[in-house]
């Protein structure tokens, strides 16, 4: 089951996205269709930490393709 999740950046934008922990794994979803997967075990974070974490890389990624481009 999708949960969503939703918080602030520190300059202020705010990112949301889905988060899904199925077998060890959680996948993140961002609002463009695109997704990050992660092993849970090798991390000490909780699911949700580790899902903002993930959209945050997601959202670096997005804006380093638009620069590359």
């Amino acid at each position: 089951m999708n949960e969503k999740i939703s918080f602030k950046e520190p300059n202020g934008k705010r990112l949301s996205g889905l988060f899904n922990v199925s077998g060890g794994t959680i996948t993140v979803t961002a609002p463009d269709g695109r997704t990050k997967t992660a092993g849970i075990e090798d991390s000490m974070l909780s699911p949700e930490t580790l899902a903002k974490v993930l959209l945050l890389q997601l959202q670096q990624e997005e804006r380093q393709d638009g620069v590359s481009q």
